[in-house]
């Protein structure tokens, strides 16, 4: 075998290794989640407190921000569920934060 094609075959067998790598932590994660995501309100148990995770309104070109917009409405309709009495709102501060104290 030549050295051009020895090096094609690690680089394939690398590849392929990361790939069942990457298989093997997808079915990790599928069964440790398992009967802990939800598709329907009605499934979810009663809790006092939801924790939702933060991110910008708005991206930076200053149009709306969809994940912001969907974690917003299911927590809110999570809220109207009685699913949850409180959220906890986590906030992922990217860059300064002006605070208006005026009332």
């Amino acid at each position: 075998m030549t050295k051009t094609g020895m090096k094609g075959m690690i680089i394939g067998i690398f590849i392929l290794l990361i790939g069942v790598v990457v298989l093997v932590c997808n079915l990790i994660v599928n069964r440790s989640v398992a009967g802990h995501t939800f598709e329907d309100i009605a499934a979810i148990p009663e809790n006092k407190v939801g924790l939702v995770l933060g991110t910008s309104p708005t991206l930076s070109n200053g149009k709306s921000n969809y994940y912001f917009t969907y974690r917003m409405d299911a927590a809110a309709e999570l809220y109207k569920a009685g699913k949850y009495y409180m959220f906890w709102l986590v906030e992922i501060i990217t860059g300064p934060v002006i605070m208006n104290r005026k009332r």
